[in-house]
């Protein structure tokens, strides 16, 4: 799944060049009933899923000063709530297979030192 149809169908092709099979379902994660359509095209066409791999995120470079609630939201919308949901689609199959396995990738530049970074630039304390 990809927001991005152009350069998901450039891989596509370039991995079945290569010998591969590959299913692709275009999907903005944020629209939890998109994603769920998704999973469930995946699932006609592949059967149930043994696997999952949840690795979207958006990482744009800010000051942690500068973010509004809606930018915010956003984030968390498609580096972590999507997850939840992706989790729940493919969940009972691996319950009913007696197994399965569920990676999640986070985001990694909301870590606390590039607000410490910040803070101490200020002169002011960082507990973090």
């Amino acid at each position: 799944m990809d927001i991005d149809a152009g350069r998901a169908g450039a891989l596509v092709a370039d991995l079945e060049r290569q010998g591969a099979t590959v299913r692709f379902e275009a999907c903005d994660l944020r629209e939890i009933e998109a994603l769920k359509r998704a999973f469930a095209a995946l699932k006609a066409a592949l059967g149930p899923a043994a696997i999952l791999v949840n690795n979207a995120a958006r990482d744009d470079r800010h000051s942690w000063e500068d973010v509004t609630a809606e930018q915010f939201d956003e984030r968390i919308a498609v580096n972590l709530r999507h997850m939840y949901f992706a989790i729940q689609a493919v969940a009972p199959d691996m319950i009913a297979a007696s197994g399965g396995s569920i990676i999640n990738f986070g985001s990694f530049g909301g870590r606390a030192p590039e607000a410490c970074r910040s803070i101490r630039r200020r002169k002011r304390p960082c507990t973090a």
